[in-house]
């Protein structure tokens, strides 16, 4: 059945079903009279003057009109022992590993023959240097003579 035929099929089912299908919630309506039914489409008045529905409720206590209304005090009993907590883990460590960590950051000067100081990431860029290279030339008349 492709979409076509399944959309005539059901105009077809509630032309005939209708009538019974309004009878059905006629008489549920009826019989859940006192049922409370919380709607999404209900919305409530919030201590801060502003409304909310209940599927926004998170979204309206986090938004700023609402974070206004709580006092400071409230407020700060809640976030302050968070902010410590997080100061506390935030601390640096002893000056003694401090030392040693910037030790292993920092980086390894290597003493060239030709005189020069190169790292181990500028190796190669050392010795294509006008330095290097004389004191290249140098030695191998050293040698040859």
């Amino acid at each position: 059945m492709n979409k076509e035929e399944q959309k005539e099929y059901q105009r077809e089912y509630y032309k005939k079903n209708q009538v019974k299908k309004k009878n059905y919630m006629r008489n549920y309506r009826k019989n859940n009279k006192g049922c409370e039914v919380i709607d999404s489409i209900h919305s409530i008045l919030c201590e801060c003057g502003g409304n909310y529905t209940s599927a926004n409720k998170t979204r309206h206590i986090n938004s700023m009109k609402h974070q206004v209304y709580i006092s400071v005090e409230e407020y700060n009993k809640i976030l302050r022992p968070r902010l410590r907590e997080y100061n506390h883990l935030k601390k640096q460590p002893p000056e003694e590993y401090q030392i040693e960590y910037y030790n292993l950051k920092k980086p390894h000067y290597i003493k060239c023959e030709c005189g020069g100081n190169y790292t181990s990431a500028n190796r190669a860029s050392h010795f294509r240097t006008m330095k290097h290279q004389s004191y290249l030339l140098t030695c191998d008349i050293l040698f040859v003579e």
